[in-house]
């Protein structure tokens, strides 16, 4: 056979490298279940911006606890958030939303189109899951050029959606875990300043998408070491151990962090932050607020630039 009719494109010295790397991966005696990450999809769309479209976009300002990515392969969106104001995306473009940063994603031209996914990363207790899990949270919001790559994992998806063949869902989740996994790739190796932290118990991680999700109500130890599938002393210890603080006081921390955001971020009134956060009473939450920030939540407000008409406020 000569080198032209041969399969592969490499010499055989390139694969003889190849394997002798797996071996040091250890890619032996492996199952195809993730072990240490997987995802969460919520929804894999290829979205036209056209008018009588059959899936309408949501083009409003909204936030979510989970990972909004789209890869623009048509025309050109404006991406606005708290920190950025009137970011362009264009064709060839994908942007990867982090989880509760409120923003907008609107097209620039009719016509315009998008392959998006939302997902959420379940990293395992293991070290390549903490290790994993630090990457995700070192995001913020990140947009660059789709390389070759990715271009064809999109059309291979779409075209699995297609065809609707024998086990097409089994390669469509694997095919989104690779893409997934090459944008994160792609964005640690052209944004050195998405460096990942250390990474620390992924159980935290899980605890505050939990508490995240569940505003309005004032949640026990209890309850929290159940939804760990611990004892109320562990979760005191994982707590104590990386974040040098009570249950308590992590509870508060992450409470106070959601009333920023909604003073910041939002024009709900005082009144109405109150409720969404579950105090019983307005003045409870300013006591509050005023305990972790230093001053009540009206002039923290104000102290940021944040202007709400005074009538609203009574609302």
């Amino acid at each position: 056979m000569t080198e032209s009719q041969r399969f592969l494109q490499n010499p055989a010295s390139y694969y003889e490298a190849a394997m002798l790397q797996a071996n040091n991966l250890a890619l032996f005696n492996q199952t195809t279940s993730q072990r240490d990450f997987q995802l969460h999809i919520f929804w894999c769309r290829y979205i036209h911006y056209k008018i009588g479209s059959k899936i309408p976009p949501n083009i409003t300002t909204h936030a979510h606890s989970f990972f909004e990515l789209h890869c623009v392969l048509n025309g050109s969106f404006a991406y606005e958030d708290p920190e950025r104001q009137n970011l362009r995306v264009g064709t060839g473009n994908f942007i990867l939303i982090a989880p509760q940063i409120s923003h907008s994603f609107k097209p620039l031209q009719p016509d315009a189109e998008t392959f998006a996914v939302t997902f959420d990363p379940i990293c395992e207790d293991t070290g390549q899951g903490r290790s994993i899990a630090a990457q995700f949270d070192a995001i913020t919001s990140a947009t660059a050029a789709m390389d070759h790559e990715i271009s064809q994992l999109i059309e291979l998806i779409l075209q699995e959606f297609h065809d609707n063949r024998p086990f097409c869902l089994y390669n469509i989740k694997a095919l989104l875990t690779v893409l997934t996994t090459n944008i994160l790739r792609h964005i640690f190796l052209t944004s050195p300043a998405q460096t990942p932290e250390p990474p620390y118990d992924i159980r935290l991680v899980n605890l505050e998408k939990y508490i995240a999700n569940n505003p309005n109500r004032m949640l026990s130890v209890q309850e929290l070491a159940e939804y760990l599938n611990v004892g109320p002393r562990q979760l005191r210890n994982i707590i104590q151990s990386n974040l040098g603080m009570s249950v308590k006081s992590y509870l508060d921390s992450c409470k106070a962090k959601q009333a920023r955001k909604l003073l910041l971020e939002t024009d709900y009134s005082l009144q109405q932050i109150s409720e969404m956060l579950g105090f019983s009473e307005h003045n409870n939450f300013n006591r509050f607020f005023k305990r972790l920030e230093g001053m009540p939540p009206g002039l923290f407000r104000l102290s940021k630039g944040k202007f709400i008409d005074s009538r609203q406020e009574q609302k």
